[in-house]
């Protein structure tokens, strides 16, 4: 299992632009979800490379994200600001 230092969420807060970087890319993480404070999946995005960035087309607010592998197993969470 991957730990949370080895991927990295950034800026956070943000307004809009979010980046991950992930040491262990090669290790089949798959996918990054966004759920609102509801628990209730709003966004998702394929992640198909060690460095992406992505744009969120949310509302400000807090957020938790997953990180999934191919296998829907859950290497990473958190949370993320949107301002």
């Amino acid at each position: 299992k991957t730990n949370n230092s080895s991927i990295k969420i950034f800026p956070n807060p943000t307004h809009d632009n979010l980046n991950i970087l992930s040491n262990y890319f090669n290790k089949e993480i798959k996918n990054f979800e966004i759920y609102n404070l509801k628990g209730e999946l709003i966004q998702q995005y394929k992640i198909k490379q060690a460095k992406q960035s992505m744009t969120l087309n949310v509302p400000s607010g807090i957020y938790f994200y997953r990180i999934l592998d191919s296998k829907n197993n859950i290497v990473s969470t958190g949370d993320i600001i949107v301002q």
